[in-house]
């Protein structure tokens, strides 16, 4: 079979908006790890745009990085790296647009699966404890260093397995 790039396909752009005019969505079941999200948006800046919906006009992605922004500008903060002022003072955050569901059925879903499909993915614990453990300053990662031994201990089975011999054994 052939194929076919759709000539129908709306670029997505990126475009900054005013913390205040960017509508949420109606529900998000999402929680967020709002001290992890500011850690990271403390660390490297605002680096991952949230997105809109051009059908319904409210977000579907990027919730909790838009509550963290209001949270720091309510607090009296500098707006981090990535956000920008506007001539009246507002702060301003990147919003990829240019997408449109085709139904409500389809903006919830897509708010949905945007999270759970990363969700789902998990990790190569190995691989993530050698990236962690190459890493000097965790902040702003999710992890601390009793994570990291978290890790270590389940990607070493014979760390307090019994039947390695190694853990002591009360009679």
């Amino acid at each position: 079979t052939e194929s076919k790039v759709s000539t129908d396909t709306t670029p997505r752009r990126m475009e900054y908006m005013r913390l205040d005019d960017i509508p949420e969505a109606e529900v998000n079941p999402k929680r967020h790890a709002d001290d992890q999200i500011a850690a990271s948006i403390g660390r490297f800046g605002f680096a991952d745009a949230s997105i809109l919906d051009e059908r319904t006009g409210r977000l579907v992605a990027g919730h909790g990085r838009l509550a963290d922004l209001k949270r720091r500008r309510e607090a009296g903060g500098s707006p981090p790296d990535g956000i920008i002022v506007d001539a009246d003072g507002e702060w301003m955050m990147p919003v990829q647009r240019g997408w449109a569901s085709r139904s409500d059925d389809d903006a919830a879903a897509f708010l949905v699966g945007h999270n759970r499909t990363t969700e789902l993915g998990g990790w190569d614990d190995s691989e993530l404890l050698d990236l962690l453990a190459g890493i000097d300053d965790l902040d702003g990662t999710g992890y601390a260093e009793a994570d990291l031994a978290q890790l270590a201990s389940a990607d070493d089975p014979s760390i307090d397995d019994p039947a390695s011999g190694d853990a002591e054994i009360d009679d």
